[in-house]
Parts: C-alpha cells; structure tokens; sequence
C-alpha cells in the first residue's frame, strides 16, 4: 500500500469512489442520507418525549402525560419501521454495490490492451482491490463509513445544540449552587472536559490508524496464501486428479497450516488494536459521563431544567463524547478505505497504450507483407529479453512453422507478432507501416489464433465457435466439419445450443481432444488472413493430427498459416520453418534445406526421428 497518502488526498479519492457508486444507482447515496438523518435523530425524539412524559407525570397532569406516551410510542413506532425498512435495503445495497465494483473491474480489464492488464503490479492491484471488497466491504464499506460519519456528525451537532442550552439556562435558586450553575462557569467546564477527551480521542485515533494501516498490508499479504489454496486449490476439480492419484493431501494441509501461522498472529495483533482502541474510548467515554451526570444533576438541584430533563441532557452529553470518538473512527475508516480502493481509481484510469488511427486494407486476395525490424523484447517487470534483435520477413500465402526448444521465444514472436505486445526495442511493419500506426483492433482482426493455452467458455457451442452471439450456422457447420468435431456436436442434446460445462445441466464437457479442435474451428470462422496455430494438435490422437495436418491446405485454402509445434513431423507440410534458439532467429528454410545445414534443426529432426523409425 505504500505512504499513507493526506487527509486532503483520501477525501478527494473518498468523493470520486462515491460519485462511482451513484452512477451504479443513483438511489444508494440519498438513501444512505436519509438512514443516517433517521438513525441520528431518533434517539433525541425519544428523549424529548420521555422527558415530557416525565414531567407531566411529576406534575400529576395524567391526561397530558397520555398523549406523551402515545406520541413517544408512536414516534418510536414510525421511527423503528423506517430504521427496518432501510436496514432490509442494505444487504441488497451493498451485494448491488460489491457485483457493480467486480463489474468495472472487469469491463476495464477488457478495454485495457493485454499489455497493460498481464502487468504484474497492475494484476496485483486488481486482486488487492478485490480481496479487500471481499474481507472489508469495499465501495460499500465506504458508503458505510460515510453514513456513520454523517449520523455522527448530525447527532453531535444536535447534542451540541442541546448541551450550550442547558449550560445557558437559568438558576432558580441562590447560594452556591448558583454560582456553580451559571452559564460562563458552565460553558468552561464544559469546553475543557469536551476539549480535553477530544483531544485525547483524537491521538487515541491517530494511533490507531497507524496501526491499522500497517495491520492491514499484512492482513492482505497473509491472506494471499490462505485464498489462493482456498479458491484455487482445495475445491479445483482438476486439481483434485492430481491430489488424490499422488496423494497430496497432507501436503496441501500442512502448506495451509503453514499460512495460517504466517496470518494468525496477524489476526492477533488486529484483534489486540482493536480491543486496545475501543478500551481507551469507552474509557474516555466514563470520563464524559460521570461529568454529564454532575453536570445536570446540579442544573436540576439549582432549578435550572425540570426532573423530565435530566435524562435527556444527560443522554444528549453522552453521546457527544460518542459522535466525536465515532466521527474521528469514522473518518479513519474512510481514510482506510479508500488507501485499498485508491488502487481501483488508479486501474480505471488507465488508458490502453496502442493509439494507432489508421484503418487496416480489406483485401480480397490476402496479399499482406509483415516483417520484423531488429524486435528486441522483454516482459514487463523483467529485463531478461526473450526475443533479441529479431529481423525476419513473412512470407505470404505459406505455411511456416516456427520450431525451437521450450523458452526459445517462439510464443512470444506470435504475441508481438499478433500485437498483444509491442517490442521493447525495434519495430514490426505491415506492407511497410509500423503496426502501432494502425488501428489496434483492425489490426487485430488479421490474426485467427488457437494458443495452447486456448479457452473455451461455459457458453453455448456456437458461441464459442462464432465469438458472438450471433452467426452463420451454415459457415459455423463448414468450419466444425474442417476441424474434425462436427459429429461430435451433431450428438450434443442441444447441437450448437449446447452448453460447454456440466455446471449447467443442458450442458456437456468435451475431452481434451475435442476442445482444441473446437478452437481449431473458431480460429477458421474468424476467416482471418493469417491463421497461427500454437501446438495445434497437442491434445489430438495421431490419427486426428494426420486428419488435420492431411487437410490443412483446404483448411487454410489462400491464407498465411503459421505453427508453433514441438512435433518436427508437422514441419514438413510446411514451405518456410524459422527456427528459434535462446531468442533468436538461428535458421530458416524449407525442411529439406534445413537436414542438409545439419544445424539445430537437423538435430532436433533426428532427436524425434528415431521414435518413428524401426
């Protein structure tokens, strides 16, 4: 989290967190408003009541002193059903306010170009900002902290009102009692009691905040652990094959035994500042009492407020000791609040990196020239390169292979290739314009990619095939037919209808095998100009492989192809293979060209060959 930020800072973050949330729904902050007008008044209402009602009872006017009862238990009534009212409305609030926050979040995350939102530090953020919704509240734990800040501050207000009245009204009786009771000597008093547990609240407060800061940067880094094997471990259906066939699971509760010893003495050390924190203000909170008692205790005995009154102004005193406490806790709560979620302000406000303006050329015959011009490139958050000093031309209407050992930078070339990156150093050209020059989604649609790490979605088939919610079955059936799944979905209960997930109970899980090749099948809708093929049959039996691979003229008919593949056999149905090594472009050439350079290629080549050969 960093340096703890102004009291000027945070409150102008506060107010853009809460303008966010009225634009999630315009109704949560005029109801929040008029709960904390409701919650600060009602006490005052009862205690004006119940000191009529005392009165008029002292003075044996019971007729009067009935219409005081009906009035205190019908305000009380009105007052407790609209306290309901409002408190039902919050859990629907505030699981309104949680899903908008996850909502933005994500919906940034989508604008954001892959660059930017696979950043290490910005990653961390999102998943700080959303850990902290999860355990403290987040945009509602602020509209929270600001309603108890305002009841607080109208109830103080109020009691302040109440209290300068009773330190201004006049004794009745003389003697000392008198000078004791007279306003100047009242209003000192008072100033230096109220003053005096002020102040000492406030450094109390301002402890406290310290503490908590620093608590709180630990809690999240103690909680990572304990999420991660919660969410990500214990209740993963994948995960749980591996668990069980190698038997991990003393393993896994003793990594979560071991991060529950990182976080508990943390929990402790929460636990003890608070306990510490409300200790202190409870006893400042005696201090004021016992004063406010002797205060109108006195005010009665000289004849300055009636016998009705005493609970009244005594309740009115109480509580601002309170309000001041709650309006400084408050107020560090906000601050608390908004040191996590300024994270969240700091994500929206990012702006995707790619400007380019320039439309790319529709061209019917695919005729597109790119071509990398000494590409160096290293991941955000590294200064390893992963790709160095890369020239290379593309050849157009070819099938290219892209070979090299794991890390050799072959994936990455596809990502700076199809412009989820942009080169540290160099620059790449489509038909001799630098890509960053055009417009970034056009650019993108170039590309028909199925990465080995490809995903498919809890959707309907189709949707999945398309990326759309709508498309053209006939072109959908073509495509599934070429990548070798279309009987499979044919035997789905619903077809193209058919929800990918067991979650769903219309739906259905396909195999490894038949996911890829359903990749396989969006890649060719797309329909793109070039088509990149990340170990495209990594997951297919050898007979799917050769069925694809046999095929993959008509598949990809006039396009520019482009495999990634650890599998040298698939090399020869390519006419260019780069080769890749530690990051550089070592070799190119066709397969044959390539066995007679006898270089890293020829190695590899026959690495693998001598599996396939008796």
């Amino acid at each position: 989290m960093g340096k703890q930020s102004t009291f000027r800072e945070d409150y102008r973050k506060a107010f853009r967190l809460l303008n966010l949330v009225r634009t999630m729904d315009a109704s949560i902050l005029p109801q929040s408003i008029l709960q904390a007008m409701l919650e600060a008044w009602s006490p005052y209402v009862s205690l004006f009541f119940t000191a009529r009602l005392i009165d008029r009872l002292m003075a044996g006017n019971f007729q009067a002193a009935a219409w005081s009862a009906l009035w205190l238990l019908g305000s009380s009534l009105i007052l407790g059903l609209l306290t309901d009212y409002f408190s039902s409305r919050r859990n629907l609030l505030g699981n309104q306010i949680f899903h908008g926050l996850t909502r933005l979040l994500r919906e940034k995350a989508m604008d954001l170009n892959y660059a930017t939102i696979s950043d290490p530090d910005v990653a961390k953020s999102v998943t700080s900002t959303e850990q902290f919704s999860r355990f403290h509240g987040g945009l509602f734990g602020l509209v929270t902290q600001f309603q108890s800040l305002l009841k607080s501050m109208l109830s103080a207000l109020t009691a302040l009102v109440l209290i300068v009245s009773l330190c201004l009204a006049p004794t009745r009786n003389g003697g000392l009692l008198t000078v004791l009771c007279s306003p100047m000597p009242n209003l000192i008093s008072l100033g230096l009691v109220v003053g005096g547990t002020c102040y000492l609240s406030s450094r109390v407060n301002r402890r406290y905040q310290s503490q908590e800061h620093q608590n709180s940067v630990e809690h999240v880094d103690a909680e990572n652990g304990l999420s991660y094997l919660l969410m990500h471990v214990f209740c993963n259906i994948d995960a749980g094959k591996v668990i069980r066939l190698y038997d991990m699971g003393d393993m896994l509760k003793e990594n979560y035994r071991r991060y529950m010893d990182i976080a508990r003495p943390v929990y402790v050390k929460m636990c003890k500042s608070e306990r510490a924190f409300h200790l202190l203000n409870t006893a400042l909170a005696g201090v004021s009492s016992i004063y406010a008692y002797l205060l109108v205790l006195l005010k009665v005995m000289a004849g300055a407020v009636s016998i009705g009154s005493f609970t009244q102004y005594v309740g009115a005193l109480a509580a601002f000791q309170n309000d001041i406490s709650r309006i400084l806790y408050s107020s560090m709560r906000v601050r608390r609040v908004v040191n996590y979620l300024g994270h969240f302000l700091d994500f929206l406000a990012l702006k995707s990196t790619h400007t380019g303006t320039i439309p790319t050329e529709k061209r019917q015959d695919h005729v597109y020239e790119i071509e990398f011009h000494h590409v160096s490139f290293a991941y955000p958050g590294s200064t390893e390169p992963v790709l160095k000093d890369l020239s290379c031309k593309l050849t157009l209407k070819h099938k290219m292979a892209v070979v090299g050992l794991n890390g050799a930078g072959k994936t990455t070339f596809i990502k700076l290739l199809c412009r989820l990156y942009d080169p540290t150093e160099g620059y790449i050209t489509l038909n001799g314009v630098d890509i960053r020059k055009y417009d970034y989604r056009q650019y993108q649609a170039l590309f028909g990619v199925v990465f080995q790490d490809f995903q498919l979605f809890p959707f309907p088939v189709g949707q999945n095939v398309a990326a759309s919610l709508h498309f053209d079955e006939e072109r959908l059936w073509r495509c599934l037919e070429q990548a070798g799944v279309a009987d499979r979905v044919r035997a789905m209960g619903q077809k193209l209808e058919t929800p990918i997930s067991a979650v769903d109970e219309a739906g259905e899980n396909v195999s490894g095998g038949e996911a890829q090749k359903l990749a396989i099948a969006r890649a060719l809708y797309k329909d793109a100009p070039f088509v990149v093929l990340d170990e495209p049959t990594a997951a297919l039996d050898p007979l799917s492989e050769y069925e694809i691979y046999s095929r993959f003229d008509e598949l990809v008919r006039d396009k520019t192809s482009i495999y990634i593949s650890h599998r040298m056999s698939s090399c020869r149905f390519c006419q260019d293979i780069l080769v890749f090594q530690e990051g550089r472009l070592v070799e190119r050439g066709s397969h044959e060209t390539l066995l007679e350079a006898k270089g890293l290629y020829a190695s590899l080549w026959n690495a693998q060959a001598q599996y396939y050969v008796k």
